[in-house]
């Protein structure tokens, strides 16, 4: 009997020490739905076309993650008005597991005070930075035409031409097809680009559709082709963003570049790929 009484008293001092336990409250905080996602451009930077997947996230300087677009933003506030920097994201090449935010892009900045635990909507309309270079621009609405089928590619199986269909992105676009029992088409920019060495944020940016794969290339003063990326078959139009620096500081190492793009039939009976808003740009 002393045994359990010792034990019943053991255990309400216990329990008295685990009542006198004191909790933190979780700090204040809030939430950003994103709304519409847009890129405003000015008239020298090409079509306002984008594919920013993600949203990178600063408050008061400190990286606090990166959020699809569709996802609403924890803010940690503790109360008091914080300064929120957001990034655009996009899929480098394309690629969902190589996602980066878009150095070209300004970082929209604010300030806001918000209630504890409100939900706030917010539109983000981002634009090109003041120091990106639009080194070409295409797509394809004027009378003249920047590109040029290839020496390697026989004018009887290629057919490219500029059209307006139900079909079209914006406008009009170009399309490469491979007829006549051909196998190989290939086609590049008539003029060559001074391109930067050494520096990462080299891009080409691009609107397609395909049947087929097809790939984009870059061709050197020894008039070879450099692979860059191979995309495959994309029956919606796509936007995509094309990272070139890589394969321009591959040796051998050029001091100008066409831009390329081929394919060879192995999909589809008649392969076809459609451009548009075509863009070589960097910082």
């Amino acid at each position: 009997m002393k045994l359990f009484l010792l034990n019943i008293i053991a255990f309400s001092f216990l329990f008295s020490l685990s009542g006198c336990k004191k909790y933190s409250s979780a700090p204040e905080s809030f939430f950003i739905q994103p709304g519409s996602i847009k890129l405003a451009v000015q008239g020298n930077q090409g079509s306002a076309s984008h594919k920013i997947t993600d949203l990178w996230v600063y408050v008061d300087g400190f990286f606090k993650g990166v959020y699809p677009i569709e996802n609403r933003i924890p803010i940690v506030s503790n109360g008091k008005k914080v300064k929120i920097s957001v990034l655009g994201g996009i899929k480098n090449n394309g690629i969902g597991s190589t996602r980066l935010f878009w150095p070209l892009f300004n970082n929209i900045e604010f300030d806001t005070l918000v209630d504890n635990e409100k939900v706030i909507q917010r539109d983000f309309t981002f634009s090109y930075n003041t120091t990106t270079t639009f080194k070409w621009l295409e797509n394809f609405d004027n009378n003249g035409q920047s590109m040029i089928r290839s020496s390697n590619s026989a004018a009887s199986t290629v057919s490219m031409q500029i059209a307006a269909s139900n079909e079209s992105f914006e406008n009009k676009y170009l399309e490469l097809k491979i007829v006549g029992g051909g196998v190989f088409a290939q086609i590049e920019t008539y003029s060559s680009f001074n391109i930067p060495l050494s520096n990462s944020n080299v891009y080409l940016e691009l609107n397609y559709k395909c049947n087929n794969p097809f790939t984009i290339g870059i061709i050197g003063d020894n008039t070879e082709v450099k692979d860059v990326f191979t995309f495959n078959t994309q029956p919606n139009w796509n936007k995509a963003y094309i990272q070139l620096a890589s394969t321009v500081n591959n040796p051998p190492v050029s001091n100008s570049y066409k831009i390329c793009f081929y394919m060879a039939k192995t999909e589809a009976d008649e392969p076809r790929v459609l451009l548009d808003n075509l863009k070589l740009v960097f910082l």
